[in-house]
């Protein structure tokens, strides 16, 4: 009996933003996908691990992804960034296959 199919796709990238206490932070979660809004994400894992979240993005996006985030985090000075003095965010992209 088949449960399931599985789709492989190419040319994608894994980008992690890690920051401590990320996951009791949803306004900076939300300013991630706000930052990116429009680009496609086709995964998105917040684990077990209270300071990461990595999501999945074109290999073609990843480089215009992680300068907006820097962008956001690192060289503007929104209150909402602000106010989470004890997250410190850091974007590592990966590309995979």
């Amino acid at each position: 009996q088949q449960i399931g199919s599985v789709e492989f796709k190419t040319h994608r990238a894994v980008v992690c933003v890690v920051g401590e206490g990320l996951s009791g932070a949803p306004r900076i979660t939300a300013a991630v996908f706000d930052s990116i809004k429009n680009i496609p994400v086709s995964l998105i894992s917040q684990g077990v691990s209270s300071s990461n979240l990595t999501f999945v993005v074109d290999q073609e996006h990843v480089k215009w992804v992680v300068t907006r985030l820097h962008e956001r985090f690192f060289e503007s000075r929104r209150e909402s960034v602000q106010e989470t003095t004890s997250l410190e965010l850091h974007s590592v992209a990966q590309s995979i296959f």
